[in-house]
């Protein structure tokens, strides 16, 4: 998945932070990925092809 690849490249710019002021930038890759991943178990949710529990917490709203 790609969300996973994307995710990936976002642990590793966090890796290359030096200066705290980065931070924010350096993790939208790993934000991004997750949100894919997340979104990724909805749609699976709704094809059938995710059991009902996983798809329903990917798709609940926050508190």
């Amino acid at each position: 998945m790609a969300g996973t690849l994307v995710a990936g490249l976002g642990l590793a710019c966090l890796a290359r932070v030096h200066r705290p002021g980065q931070l924010p930038l350096a993790a939208l890759p790993l934000v991004l990925g997750v949100h894919q991943l997340i979104e990724a178990a909805v749609w699976l949710g709704v094809d059938g092809r995710l059991g009902p529990g996983p798809a329903q917490a990917a798709g609940r709203p926050g508190p």
